[in-house]
């Protein structure tokens, strides 16, 4: 997931150096990354060539090389970005809050578009858990594991559906500063945003059945 994090940096700024990105990522998101993961990963980065050095600029410190995004890696970045998570349950919160932080490069259509993706992979995944869960063929204890993951379904749906309510506000915000102003757009919504099962999901499309 470092990869993508490093690669979204790089597709929304200038060159920078490993130390740079980490602080930069920090401030964003409020979360500490080893600064050694950093430059490791972005070496991985330059050998497949999805980022390359760039010129260090006048009374810059020469030891600190600053690296620059590839095409290539834009197209990686793009890829990961559009393609729903997979893995185990309990990595999905990562996954999303990793994407998230990301959606304020979009165009608010794309990141409506991501957001809904995102809303419909967890309620495929929950109502297929929820039909296994209610099998008369599934032992007490696998059971008990399939309604461990729903619940963590269930909290990353409440999480997609806050990330909603707080991207539909930033949009609506930015666009009224951006009409008034002629300025960029001001940064995303926290990734980190806490879930409210109060408010409800807020969908770009119509609901889909089932």
């Amino acid at each position: 997931m470092l990869r993508y994090l490093i690669l979204g940096l790089l597709r929304s700024g200038p060159a920078r150096h490993g130390y740079a990105l980490m602080k930069e990522y920090r401030q964003q998101s409020g979360i500490e990354i080893s600064i050694g993961n950093v430059y490791r990963e972005l070496q991985r980065l330059a050998a497949g060539g999805l980022v390359r050095a760039a010129a260090n600029p006048p009374g810059a410190d020469p030891r600190r090389v600053p690296y620059e995004i590839t095409p290539a890696g834009s197209a990686a970045f793009a890829e990961w970005l559009s393609t729903p998570t997979a893995g185990q349950v309990t990595e999905c919160g990562s996954a999303f809050a990793f994407r998230a932080l990301f959606l304020g490069q979009e165009d608010p259509a794309v990141g409506r578009r991501l957001i809904t993706r995102w809303h419909d992979d967890l309620t495929i995944r929950r109502n297929a858990l929820q039909r296994k869960s209610e099998s008369p063929k599934v032992s007490p204890a696998a059971k008990a594991l399939l309604t461990r993951r729903l619940r963590h379904i269930a909290a990353d749906l409440d999480f997609v559906g806050e990330l909603s309510s707080a991207y539909e506000d930033w949009a609506a915000s930015s666009k009224a500063t951006s009409s008034r102003s002629g300025k960029r757009r001001s940064a995303p919504p926290r990734a980190d945003v806490q879930p409210d099962a109060s408010r409800p999901f807020r969908r770009s499309t119509s609901p889909r059945a089932g």
